[in-house]
């Protein structure tokens, strides 16, 4: 019996130790699955909260294709039971969600700056910025996908590029076109030559506003891109609507370019003497280049003289233009500065010179002084001076080939007293005196003036 009990004993120990074993795997799977059944519900909850609402059309395809590759990928890690295939397909699931949120997080970026743009090409006063197929190439964009080479993310690269230049060019034409139907205006204003007073006339065509305003005003309208460089030039208007700008721009354009065209100067000839009319055939001759020039011979007639280093002037203030820095002007102008109604070129003969306090700069139209050197003679001459007289006059040119005038008494004593710059200056007082002009007395000497002499007095003297 003894044994019996102990054997019955033995049993139920053993089978209590079983159960136990039992209980805790019971319980341990049980707990698995529940994680398990959650960690599936959870990616079955991200699965569900990927939306398709704002997608772009031309992503859609993108973004399906993102989101079924992490359906798939869910759907193997459901059906897997080995450890480290879940670890792998977890981690592709997660990299997978992550890209299907990237794709539609920015589609729907971009199709709210869609829509801001349509809302803007509705604007005329905007769309004017872009060129003229900017519209259609935005409507394109819009279907495509955000990958396409041709998806337009910057609206930038539509806008217009505007040369101001070439704006301002097309005006040119326009005022061209413009002159050709205006009429000419005689301009008469009263003035002497070679001591004859008398009438210069010239003509002059003048655009006529009201037409130069109404064809900018076509162009205006015709060309985006010339709205879009008014609101560059005039900024002060820019934010004006178009027909704002148009009525605020247009007059002060016109202003602005306000243009005449000037015919040649003439002088009316009624009352001059032949010689006068001689004289002056002679003058505009030599400046049109058929003059004699320095020659051998002596050779009397009107010279004019022309400054190439004038000051500049600049065209938007009508004062002198300086250079860097704004101290000193701008050279490079160019009229007449020195004007002989009677005058003798000479073989230029060098001398020694001492220093002058007074010569006038023929190329820079102005008094200065010079330095002692070496010069040459190149001229006699009577020079017409401030209000309108005239003084004997000599030109000299220096080293650098820069010419003066200055007063033959500042010329070396052996210059003056040489037999063939006397016969100059007697050829020069003679064709003076036969102008009727009375010339001042002699620097050398006083001789007394001229008088009445009516013989062609344009004697050729030779060395």
């Amino acid at each position: 019996m003894a044994l019996e009990g102990a054997n019955i004993a033995g049993q139920a120990q053993v089978y209590n130790q079983t159960q136990k074993a039992v209980d805790v795997y019971a319980k341990t799977l049980a707990q698995q699955q529940a994680r398990l059944a959650a960690e599936q519900k959870a990616l079955q909850d991200d699965l569900s909260k990927v939306k398709v609402e704002g997608v772009r059309q031309g992503d859609m395809p993108e973004f399906l294709e993102s989101y079924n590759k992490s359906k798939d990928i869910f759907n193997k890690l459901n059906a897997t039971r080995n450890p480290s295939e879940k670890i792998r397909l977890k981690r592709e699931f997660d990299e997978s969600m992550l890209n299907t949120a990237a794709v539609g997080a920015d589609s729907r970026e971009l199709a709210k700056g869609e829509d801001a743009a349509a809302k803007m090409f509705m604007n005329p006063n905007i769309r004017d910025r872009y060129k003229p197929e900017a519209v259609e190439q935005f409507q394109l964009s819009k279907s495509l996908s955000r990958k396409d080479p041709r998806y337009v993310r910057d609206l930038s690269t539509l806008e217009q590029q505007i040369d101001l230049s070439k704006i301002m060019g097309e005006l040119d034409k326009i005022d061209n076109e413009l002159f050709k139907g205006e009429k000419s205006n005689l301009i008469e204003t009263k003035g002497s030559r070679d001591g004859v007073s008398g009438l210069y006339t010239m003509e002059e065509r003048k655009l006529s506003p009201e037409r130069q305003a109404l064809a900018y005003s076509a162009q205006f309208d015709l060309q985006p891109s010339f709205r879009v460089a008014m609101r560059e030039v005039f900024p002060q208007f820019a934010e004006l609507n178009n027909s704002e700008l148009k009525a605020a721009v247009i007059p002060e354009l016109v202003k602005q370019r306000a243009k005449s065209i000037y015919g040649d100067k003439k002088f009316d000839e009624t009352g001059m003497s032949e010689y006068q009319r001689r004289s002056l055939a002679l003058r505009e001759s030599e400046a049109a280049g058929g003059g004699a020039g320095i020659n051998a011979e002596i050779v009397v007639r009107p010279k004019n003289f022309i400054g190439k280093k004038l000051p500049l002037i600049d065209k938007r203030t009508g004062k002198p233009a300086l250079n860097e820095g704004g101290t000193t002007q701008k050279r490079g102008g160019s009229m007449v500065t020195s004007e002989f109604p009677v005058y003798s070129a000479v073989n230029p003969t060098a001398f020694a010179m001492s220093q002058v306090d007074s010569a006038f700069d023929i190329d820079k139209g102005v008094n200065r002084g010079l330095e002692a050197g070496t010069y040459k003679l190149t001229g006699i001459g009577y020079n017409i001076v401030k209000g309108g007289k005239t003084q004997l006059r000599a030109t000299i040119m220096d080293e650098d080939n820069n010419e003066y005038v200055i007063n033959p008494s500042n010329l070396p004593a052996d210059i003056r007293g040489d037999k063939y710059y006397k016969k100059v200056i007697k050829a020069v007082e003679d064709e003076f005196a036969a102008s009727g002009m009375q010339p001042k007395a002699k620097v050398e000497g006083k001789t007394a003036p001229v008088k009445n002499k009516v013989e062609d007095l344009r004697t050729k003297y030779k060395y």
